[in-house]
């Protein structure tokens, strides 16, 4: 009986990284459609960084989840979670730097914090 809800618990927490990672699939996709645009695409270490940064989030849940260790899990998720502080950090230069305005700013991150992306 144990085994088996061990791994029902392993497939319900590789349909929770799925989830995680498409979720923030479509963030990295966002900012990197974003940093093409106007003055922002001049930003070449801006772009890098954001860019980096955003697919290292998905890329770490991906890695955690697939790993299969809770410990393991726990530590590339938090290290997902400081990437994703990252792209948060990188985002309010890029509203600095009037590469994108207010209301984009406000309109991803906001739905990014409540996890509607």
């Amino acid at each position: 009986m144990c085994i088996m809800t061990i791994s029902l618990f392993r497939k319900s927490i590789r349909s929770v990284g799925n989830l995680f990672s498409l979720k923030f699939k479509v963030l990295a996709n966002w900012i990197y459609k974003l940093s093409l645009e106007g003055t922002f695409a001049r930003d070449f270490k801006l772009i890098n960084q954001v860019n980096g940064a955003s697919g290292s989030v998905m890329d770490n849940i991906a890695e955690g989840f697939e790993r299969g260790g809770s410990r393991e899990f726990v530590q590339f998720f938090s290290i997902a979670k400081g990437s994703a502080g990252e792209v948060r950090s990188q985002l309010y230069r890029a509203l600095d730097r009037n590469h994108i305005t207010q209301q984009t700013f406000d309109m991803k991150t906001i739905r990014w914090a409540n996890h509607e992306l």
